[in-house]
């Protein structure tokens, strides 16, 4: 329940951000629709999760709807869903507008200074504070570091390493469609997906999945055996694989045969971080080089992005506020930095 207050939560500062630095992403509070698919082994079993789900989250009086088989059918519009819930509250945006939006709205803001086409490659220790160096060669001082890099972090914080695991997430999007593919998010076995709405009243449909968390040409280690960076971090974790765009097909096919004919326009590949408990780690990253963040956001980073920064902020500045009243405990026990649950190797002696 407090997880999903929090969300709500996110979802309320989020909106505030669009309207105060007047982005333009087209915000959706269309839902969000978890489906069951019969032709999945674990279908009964994840059809009683879901509806276990739905009663919790409709007792604590959370908007949810449950589905039988015939209306997950027609929502989802395939035979194979024997049953689902919504979630109503939930919303989609176009992340790259809402990026770009971001930065320019912050741009306007006096005192501050965007660096474009460079990035950090080393962060120090100065003074009471800390030294960003750049690729193009200046520096940045400043009292605090913020790392906003997910996946990447352990780059600039080893110690990260153990909780914090690359995995390679690939979507296609198809060409512009006429009738429109869907109404909101949805998520079921081995994929995701969710309408984009074109200037000209089309809608295309953006389409992602095709793996499991333990898929091996889509798992990424951090460092190489000699203890430095891996570079098929970014040679490989930021472009689709051809493996992956086969498995990503065929479940496209299997799920929406009435587009097996529409041309594919675009496809990418990204790098997301899990930890081992699929919860964020929110705080200090490291106290002697005033480094602090988020990262491992799991897959959703839209429910914990605006009160992670909200709350670390809040810390920082020695004003704490409402979230800090509502979600302290869970920052520093649940989401802690360091805590042995987010650790890949703690997981695996206990599932050993």
């Amino acid at each position: 329940v407090l997880f999903r207050s929090l969300g709500l939560d996110n979802h309320e500062l989020m909106r505030a951000q669009l309207a105060e630095y007047e982005v333009d992403c087209d915000y959706q509070a269309e839902g969000f629709w978890f489906l069951a698919r019969e032709d999945m082994p674990d279908h009964e079993a994840t059809l009683a999760a879901y509806r276990t789900d739905f009663e919790l989250l409709a007792k604590d009086g959370f908007e949810v709807e449950w589905l039988d088989r015939r209306d997950s059918q027609a929502r989802g519009g395939n035979p194979r869903y024997t049953g689902g819930f919504g979630y109503l509250t939930d919303a989609q945006f176009h992340s790259g507008k809402y990026v770009a939006g971001l930065a320019q709205g912050i741009a306007r803001r006096p005192g501050v200074q965007l660096f474009e086409q460079t990035r950090v490659v080393q962060v120090e220790r100065s003074g009471t504070g800390a030294i960003a160096r750049l690729t193009n060669g200046r520096t940045v001082e400043a009292r605090h570091i913020f790392l906003a890099v997910n996946a990447l972090a352990p780059q600039f914080v080893r110690s990260l390493e153990p909780a914090l695991r690359a995995e390679r997430g690939q979507v296609l999007v198809t060409a512009p469609l006429v009738d429109r593919p869907c109404r909101g998010s949805f998520g079921t076995a081995l994929a995701w997906w969710r309408e984009i709405v074109e200037a000209d009243g089309r809608w295309r449909l953006l389409f992602g999945g095709g793996r499991t968390r333990e898929t091996p040409d889509s798992l990424f280690a951090q460092f190489e055996a000699d203890g430095s960076p891996s570079e098929r971090l970014e040679t490989e974790g930021f472009r689709p694989s051809v493996e992956h765009q086969a498995r990503l097909d065929a479940q496209f096919a299997i799920l929406f045969p009435q587009l097996s004919g529409v041309q594919i326009t675009h496809r990418w590949g990204g790098l997301q971080s899990f930890t081992a408990d699929c919860l964020p780690i929110i705080g200090e990253f490291d106290p002697e080089r005033r480094i602090h963040g988020m990262a491992g956001f799991s897959g959703r980073g839209n429910c914990f992005a605006d009160v992670g920064a909200e709350y670390i902020a809040g810390r920082l500045t020695g004003q704490p506020g409402v979230l800090e009243a509502k979600y302290g405990g869970l920052f520093e026990s649940v989401l802690k930095v360091g805590r042995s649950s987010a650790n890949w190797a703690s997981r695996q002696a206990h599932d050993g």
